[in-house]
């Protein structure tokens, strides 16, 4: 199990694209805040072999507790193949979480959107 880091990359006006690339079996991704992202979406791809990816927040200050997010229709943000949904919670923190599978090759890219 490793952390991998978050690659941020500031895009025009208030937003930012978040990376988590080349995770593998029970990698979970480095955490990312972003108090004011008022829009969130989230795209998962690459090679599963059996992998769940979870997409999971935190409103603690240390991050230490962890609950998965869900997206508009209420649904877990959880993904077995490739994928994007939107995120339905404003949480202080977010990251991904792989379990199982036998050699995935994940690329997890998450979207906020700063209010103006």
């Amino acid at each position: 199990m490793a952390i991998i880091d978050a690659v941020k990359e500031r895009t025009q006006g208030s937003g930012y694209v978040v990376a988590w690339e080349g995770m593998d079996v029970s990698d979970t991704g480095e955490p990312f805040s972003q108090y004011q992202a008022a829009d969130r979406s989230v795209q998962v791809q690459g090679t599963f072999d059996g992998t769940a990816v979870v997409i999971e927040g935190s409103n603690s200050a240390d991050a230490s507790v962890w609950f998965t997010l869900t997206d508009p229709q209420g649904n877990a943000l959880s993904f077995s193949s490739a994928g994007g949904k939107a995120i339905s919670e404003a949480v202080r923190h977010v990251r991904p979480r792989l379990s199982g599978g036998t050699s995935p090759d994940i690329d997890v890219y998450l979207f906020a959107q700063g209010r103006r």
